[in-house]
């Protein structure tokens, strides 16, 4: 045995990442300090501080919360095997190396890498899902920036950026929307946000509607 490999009991863990993304619970907070910023309340602060806390306790507790798996002898000896692989790794929620975390971190470095390495883009289809649903290499993925940016070149990528700052900017004035809209792109990061339709239907729609109506008088959205 390993002795750095993760036990067969951790291997028997329920996966925290199966109900709870970190990402998204960073997410919350972060648009709720958005909102505290633009109504320059506490309030808004003291809730992303509740959520931070439960979310802590939740994926702390979350082994002996949740219901757990059974596996085969096979299966067993295969996730030993991998276990071995990487020792490095574990599924400590609070850890820099628990497997979900690492995942995102390597696929966000290797897209930035094919995207400075091909800075005029591999073209429409190479990255994501799509690439994955047509069978050729996927090139980036998961990153919302990372896979524009690999699709239509470094100037595609960085106008995007660009694009959704000025938005956010412009949606000050309907504080709950501009905190939704940067939890939304915080959450870009590692998530192709836009290949999830009800967000690409319902966050940008009440975005580009109060942002066209800007000019009208007061925001349009309570």
């Amino acid at each position: 045995m390993i002795d750095s490999a993760p036990s067969i009991e951790t291997l028997r863990r329920p996966p925290r990442r199966f109900m709870l993304k970190g990402a998204a619970l960073l997410a919350l907070v972060v648009g709720l300090l958005v909102i505290a910023a633009l109504r320059r309340a506490l309030f808004p602060v003291g809730l992303a501080v509740v959520v931070a806390i439960l979310a802590l306790v939740f994926v702390e507790s979350y082994d002996h919360l949740g219901p757990r798996t059974h596996f085969t002898p096979t299966e067993l000896a295969q996730q030993e095997a991998n276990a071995h692989k990487h020792p490095t790794t574990n599924n400590d929620a609070t850890s820099a190396n628990e497997s979900s975390a690492s995942e995102h971190l390597a696929s966000l470095r290797a897209g930035i890498r094919t995207a400075v390495h091909h800075p005029f883009g591999l073209g429409i289809g190479n990255t994501g899902v799509t690439a994955v649903r047509t069978k050729v290499t996927v090139e980036a993925g998961e990153s919302t920036y990372t896979e524009l940016a690999v699709e239509t070149g470094l100037v595609g990528g960085l106008m995007f950026i660009a694009w959704s700052l000025v938005l956010l900017a412009r949606l000050r004035r309907v504080p709950w929307l501009a905190g939704a809209f940067a939890a939304l792109l915080f959450v870009g990061l590692q998530t192709d946000v836009i290949g999830i339709p009800w967000i690409a239907v319902v966050v940008w729609a009440l975005a580009g509607a109060e942002v066209s109506q800007e000019s009208a008088g007061p925001a349009t959205i309570p």
